[in-house]
């Protein structure tokens, strides 16, 4: 529903003279959403930062979530083409799905535990 949002705001605005850019947008947010989600599930599986009342126990896990904001605000004053933003954005997100998963099969049996 954003992506779809965004291209209506961006053809309602003024639009782009690459019709290609919609496409780029519609795919692209979609990406965004399943990298953080990936990402944010890895560091739940590997670096447990909740107890059983939810609560924050692992500062290794606060900073990593942290780090993981500050370096996407710091990438949006990246000025590139849309074109080129939408392929870096598919491949970081799918190598860092492959990676993910395949560190978590290998090493959540070994760090996932509930903190009490």
């Amino acid at each position: 529903t954003i992506a779809l949002a965004l291209a209506v705001l961006l053809y309602l605005s003024g639009g782009t003279d690459d019709p290609a850019n919609y496409a780029v947008i519609v795919a692209s947010v979609p990406l965004m959403s399943v990298f953080l989600s990936v990402h944010y599930l890895t560091l739940y599986y590997l670096l447990q930062p909740y107890s059983a009342d939810t609560e924050v126990k692992s500062v290794t896990s606060a900073i990593a979530a942290l780090a993981t904001y500050a370096i996407c605000y710091l990438l949006a004053w990246i000025r590139i083409p849309a074109p080129a933003f939408g392929a870096l954005v598919a491949v970081f997100c799918i190598s860092y799905c492959v990676v993910a998963s395949v560190l978590v099969y290998r090493l959540a049996p070994r760090t996932f535990r509930l903190r009490l």
